[in-house]
């Protein structure tokens, strides 16, 4: 894989990944047989009034997703819910070109369902003037999206969070729908609040790059739901605010 990242008023990030894209038109062909899917989660950064860009190359003709997954702050412990600039084009020298562009909370479903060729092309995310701190970005390109298959069902996560510890769970989804998070039981004093997360397994051991994020006591109905595409996601518990060493908990997902 190979990957490129620039300036566009402040630093960006630095991608680990090589993707495929390119071409200034919706789609018109089928993806051709032989391009392998490939997803790629990139975590950055983004200040008031101000853009980042995520450079990557296209091998081959394929249909492409782009989505703003996550908006967060505070070392990712708090999750927003901003309207932000995304734009997809043809690098420029201080940013990209419009192929297409929306603004758009973030969200797990592509806001940006493209068909490129081959060639190099940009991502960009920009402040329209909604942000009134820095935040951390998730996004998320996928090449060649895998054909649907069916892993609807409920996962159970049951384990132990050490105190201040986290914990989280790999979740496979190969159809697009919904899904739905449930902290069902924490053992620990009634009342005792945890923060639950939703988000993107992350490429190369960077972990889960959350996009929802609730405080909650356990019990009752989900407490965190979204639509999604076919994925990789995650979900993640901490900050359980229980004097115990260890809390055992148990955390329902549905997926589609």
């Amino acid at each position: 894989m190979t990957v490129a990242t620039s300036k566009c008023l402040v630093p960006l990030l630095l991608v680990a990944v090589a993707l495929v894209t390119g071409c200034d038109k919706m789609p018109t062909s089928p993806t051709t047989p032989d391009q392998t899917s490939t997803a790629s989660v990139i975590p950055g950064h983004l200040e008031p009034r101000s853009s980042t860009v995520v450079y990557f190359d296209v091998g081959t003709s394929a249909a492409v997703r782009v989505n703003l997954a996550g908006v967060t702050i505070n070392g990712q412990t708090e999750s927003l819910d901003p309207v932000l600039t995304l734009r997809v084009g043809r690098p420029l020298e201080d940013g990209c070109t419009e192929v297409a562009e929306v603004n758009t909370p973030p969200r797990l479903t592509a806001q940006l369902p493209l068909f490129f060729s081959a060639g190099t092309y940009c991502v960009q995310i920009s402040d329209p003037g909604t942000l009134a701190q820095a935040v951390d970005l998730v996004i998320r390109v996928v090449i060649a999206p895998p054909d649907n298959g069916n892993s609807a069902g409920t996962d159970t996560f049951s384990s132990n969070v050490a105190q201040g510890g986290t914990a989280a769970r790999t979740v496979i989804a190969t159809q697009p729908g919904d899904v739905r998070v449930t902290l069902a039981s924490l053992g620990a004093p009634a009342g005792t609040i945890a923060a639950l997360g939703l988000g993107l397994q992350g490429d190369e051991g960077s972990g889960c790059q959350l996009s929802k994020i609730v405080r909650t006591t356990a019990g009752g109905g989900p407490q965190l739901s979204a639509s999604i595409d076919a994925g990789v996601y995650c979900v993640k518990l901490f900050e359980v605010a229980s004097p115990q060493v260890l809390t055992s908990f148990t955390i329902n997902i549905a997926h589609p």
